[in-house]
């Protein structure tokens, strides 16, 4: 099941994994809030169900996107990693600088969150990946 904003809440997992989905994404979500707020983290993440997820992230910051990797990979369970979001088209990407704004604008720093993140992780079963657009020049990470 593909990531899409808005659409991948939890209610909406659970009825893939129903119909035998294998691997889910969760919504898209802000590392600096899974990384230092208890309570988004709860919201989002609290009760999860079982299987493999990925858990998506957007974010301009380098050190909030390890911080909320090595958060999740606490966490355990079916999270098997985060997928950086450098794809979002959506105007709450472009105002946050996020999403497909993020890589048009910096294909260094997009290198540099994801390194950072891997560099910290400790298991290597925990996956980092990134969701990616074409571009209309073509040009792509």
């Amino acid at each position: 099941l593909a990531p899409m904003v808005g659409q991948c809440d939890r209610p909406f997992r659970e009825l893939c994994r129903k119909y035998r989905t294998s691997l889910c994404y969760t919504e898209m979500l802000k590392a600096e809030e899974i990384a230092y707020n208890d309570r988004y983290f709860q919201d989002a993440l609290a009760n999860y169900e079982e299987g493999a997820l990925l858990v998506q992230l957007c974010t301009r910051n380098a050190q909030a996107f390890t911080d909320a990797c090595l958060r999740l990979e606490a966490l355990g369970g079916g999270i098997i990693g985060v997928d950086l979001n450098l794809g979002c088209p959506q105007q709450r990407a472009k105002d946050g600088g996020y999403g497909a704004y993020l890589a048009e604008e910096s294909y260094d720093l997009c290198c540099d969150i994801i390194r950072a993140g891997r560099r910290k992780i400790k298991s290597k079963k925990f996956v980092i990946t990134a969701k990616i657009r074409l571009h209309p020049n073509n040009k792509t990470l």
